[in-house]
C-alpha cells in the first residue's frame, strides 16, 4: 500500500498481521491528533505572544498531520523489519543444527523437524507452527517454508526450502551446499548485527553533543551576563 510519502509493502503485512485498512485508520486518528496538539500549541503562542503567522501555521499544520499520518505505517515497516532479523538467525541456528544431525545419518526432513524443534523464540516458533501446517496438510515442509518465506520476504526461509527441495531431488553434495548456506546466512547476520550497533553509536553523537552545549552555557552564561552588565 503506498499514499504519497507513505509505504508499507505487502509482505510488512503479513508479516505483522496488520491489514492496510487498520494502518489507515490508525493514521488518520494520529493526523487528527497531530492536528489538534498544533492547534493548541498554536493557541498557547499567541497567548504569549509569539506569532507563528499564517504561513508558520500552515507549515506546522501540513507537517504535524503527516508525520501523525504516517506513524502507523512506519511503525508497521519497522516492526516487519524486526520479526525478518529474528527469523534470519534462527534459519541461521536451524541449518548447523540440520547440519549436525546430516553428518550423524538423520535424513533432510527427519534433521529439520529435530533442529526445529530444538529452539525457543519468536523465530523458531514461526519454523515450528510451518512446519506442524505442513505436516497436517500432509505438504512437503519445504514447499510450507517457500511459500512463507515469499509471503513475508524472509529470504532465509526460501534459501532453507531450497535446499530440501534440492536434496530432495540428487541428494548429491547436500551437505556442503547446507553448509555453505550456514555460513552465507551467519555472515549476513552478523553484518546487519555490526550495522545495526553502528547506528546505533552514531546516533549517540547528537546526545553527547547537546549535553556538552548545555554544559557549556551552564557554566558560561553567569560570566557573560556578568560581562554584559558591566558594560
Amino acid at each position: 500500500m503506498a499514499l504519497g510519502f507513505v509505504s508499507v509493502r505487502p509482505e510488512d503485512l503479513a508479516l505483522t498481521g496488520a491489514s492496510a485498512r487498520e494502518l489507515t485508520r490508525r493514521g488518520l486518528i494520529g493526523a487528527a491528533l497531530a492536528l489538534l496538539g498544533i492547534v493548541a500549541l498554536l493557541g498557547l503562542m499567541g497567548r504569549v505572544g509569539v506569532k507563528a503567522g499564517p504561513v508558520g501555521a500552515v507549515l506546522l499544520s501540513a507537517t504535524g498531520g503527516a508525520a501523525g499520518y504516517a506513524l502507523p505505517f512506519r511503525r508497521c515497516s519497522a516492526e516487519a523489519t524486526s520479526r525478518r532479523k529474528q527469523i534470519d538467525m534462527s534459519a541461521a541456528v536451524v541449518l548447523d543444527l540440520v547440519n549436525v544431525q546430516m553428518s550423524g545419518g538423520c535424513g533432510m526432513e527427519t534433521a529439520l523437524v529435530t533442529a526445529v524443534g530444538m529452539g525457543t523464540g519468536a523465530g523458531f516458533r514461526v519454523l515450528q507452527e510451518s512446519i506442524s501446517r505442513s505436516h497436517a496438510a500432509r505438504s512437503s515442509y519445504w514447499d510450507g517454508l517457500h511459500v512463507l518465506g515469499t509471503d513475508w520476504g524472509v529470504s532465509s526461509l526460501v534459501d532453507i526450502a531450497n535446499s530440501g527441495k534440492i536434496s530432495g531431488m540428487n541428494g548429491a553434495r547436500v551437505r556442503q551446499s547446507m553448509v555453505a548456506r550456514a555460513a552465507a546466512l551467519r555472515s549476513r547476520n552478523l553484518a546487519a548485527i555490526e550495522e545495526e550497533a553502528q547506528r546505533r553509536t552514531e546516533q549517540l553523537g547528537l546526545p553527547m553533543v547537546v549535553l556538552f552545549l548545555s554544559f557549556l552555557s551552564f557554566v558560561g552564561y553567569p560570566a557573560l551576563a556578568q560581562t554584559m552588565s558591566s558594560l
